[in-house]
C-alpha cells in the first residue's frame, strides 16, 4: 500500500527487498519494489527489478514502469520499444502520451506528433494531450517557432484532427441534448 500511494518509498523498499528475499520469484514483489525504485529515482536498480518482473510475467503497468525508468537512463530504443509492448497490452493508453513525449525529449517532433496523434485517438477527452499536440504542432522540425510564413505540415494535421474530433464530441452532445429534450426530461439549448 506504502508503494501504491507513493508515501515512503524507501521504507517500501525495505519491506520489498525482505518480500523478495523471501521469494526471489515473486512477481508482485519484483514490480512493486521496481515501482518503489522509480520513485526514488534510482533507475538503474528500478530497471533491474523489472527486468526481473519481466521474466516472471508482464503486464502493460510493468512495461509502461520498465520503459520509463530506460528512458530516464537515456535508453530510448529501449524505452520506445517497451512503451509500445505496455500500449499493445492494456486498455489503457497512457504509454502512447509516453512515448510521444520521449520522442520529444530527444528532438524528435514528427515521432512526438505521430504518438500523441495516435494517443489522442483513443484519449480524444484528454486536455493535456491537446494541449502538447498544438504545441508541437506549432514547433518545427528544429524546435524553432515558425516564422510565420506558410502552415507546417504538423499544423495543417493538427487543425483537421481537432476538427474532426471537435466536431464528433459536439455531435454527440448536440444529439444528447436532443434525446433529453424529446424525453422531457432535459433542458433547453442556448
Amino acid at each position: 500500500e506504502q508503494v501504491r500511494s507513493g508515501d515512503q518509498p524507501e521504507q517500501a523498499i525495505a519491506l520489498l527487498l525482505r518480500a523478495v528475499d523471501m521469494d526471489p520469484r515473486s512477481f508482485t514483489a519484483r514490480y512493486w519494489l521496481g515501482v518503489a525504485r522509480s520513485r526514488c529515482e534510482q533507475w538503474q536498480n528500478a530497471v533491474r527489478e523489472f527486468e526481473s518482473a519481466l521474466k516472471l510475467g508482464e503486464s502493460a503497468e510493468l512495461w509502461r514502469y520498465y520503459g520509463l525508468a530506460q528512458i530516464e537512463l537515456g535508453e530510448f530504443d529501449e524505452g520506445r520499444h517497451a512503451l509500445r509492448r505496455a500500449s499493445s497490452l492494456g486498455e489503457d493508453k497512457a504509454p502512447l502520451f509516453d512515448l510521444a513525449c520521449a520522442f520529444e525529449r530527444e528532438g524528435r517532433k514528427r515521432e512526438a506528433f505521430t504518438a500523441v496523434t495516435e494517443y489522442l485517438k483513443h484519449q480524444h477527452d484528454d486536455p493535456l494531450g491537446w494541449e502538447f499536440m498544438e504545441v508541437l504542432s506549432r514547433t518545427s522540425a528544429q524546435g524553432q517557432e515558425p516564422t510565420g510564413e506558410a502552415e507546417s505540415p504538423e499544423r495543417k494535421e493538427y487543425r483537421a484532427f481537432k476538427d474532426l474530433y471537435c466536431d464528433e464530441a459536439m455531435g454527440t452532445l448536440l444529439e444528447s441534448r436532443r434525446r433529453l429534450l424529446d424525453d422531457g426530461e432535459g433542458f433547453p439549448m442556448a
